[in-house]
């Protein structure tokens, strides 16, 4: 892709680096490489003022140049970026935790228009993805817990339906008067426990979907429109 407005680096910064300084005596090279890094020092602190630099005038920026040139171009960016945090001693979760501050403050900034792209982001730290996926295990293991308790209880019922249908089908093919016989104490039982399984599943279930999803959906939804508002 060819560039010809101004870039962080110079046409010929661009080629003597691709060539590694080879047509280069020594202070010439030196004199490169100290101009070349005056470059990225000033182009990195120039994106101070483009943080907030409005979504339209980055997506024009990019019209031209295909999605493939630039992911490329964010991956290097990044490995640069990466390295330069590396050398400097600079932690990842502090960076990325100073970075959702001024990201917060930018989009509470009533002066900064056209940034929907700082609202989407999501700057976590490595302790805190650790702690989300801890959290939705638990909640997959709360569900477990749950869904085991509510088929116990339908087992208990699905049992008590099971020797009710024995005892029917003896009557029916042996002739004994176990379940024909009229209501007797087993019947009650056997209808008490099916019952109890039924009900048991249906308020077992009921309970976690209210305690577990519905009533924290309610408080998020409160909580992002009081942070709304």
């Amino acid at each position: 892709m060819t560039r010809k407005s101004a870039s962080l680096l110079t046409k010929t910064q661009r080629r003597r680096l691709r060539n590694e300084f080879a047509d280069l005596d020594e202070q010439k090279k030196r004199r490169d490489q100290q101009r070349i890094r005056e470059r990225i020092r000033s182009g990195l602190f120039d994106f101070e003022l483009l943080a907030d630099y409005p979504d339209e005038q980055f997506t024009m920026a990019f019209d031209s140049a295909s999605d493939e040139d630039v992911r490329t171009a964010l991956a290097e960016t990044y490995l640069t970026v990466e390295r330069i945090r590396e050398l400097r001693g600079i932690d990842r979760e502090e960076l990325v935790s100073e970075a959702r501050t001024r990201s917060e403050g930018l989009t509470g900034d009533e002066t900064c228009v056209d940034v929907e792209s700082l609202h989407r982001l999501e700057l976590r730290t490595k302790s805190e993805t650790q702690r989300q996926a801890e959290v939705e295990t638990s909640e997959r293991f709360e569900l477990n817990r749950w869904v085991k308790r509510a088929n116990a209880a339908m087992v208990l019922g699905g049992g008590a339906a099971a020797v009710s249908s024995l005892f029917w089908l003896s009557d029916m093919l042996l002739g004994t008067s176990i379940w024909r016989g009229g209501t007797t104490v087993l019947q009650q039982a056997i209808f008490l426990l099916i019952f109890a399984g039924v009900a048991g599943w249906t308020l077992i279930m009921a309970y976690h979907v209210l305690a577990n999803v519905a009533v924290p959906s309610f408080k998020n939804s409160m909580w992002n429109s009081n942070e709304s508002a």
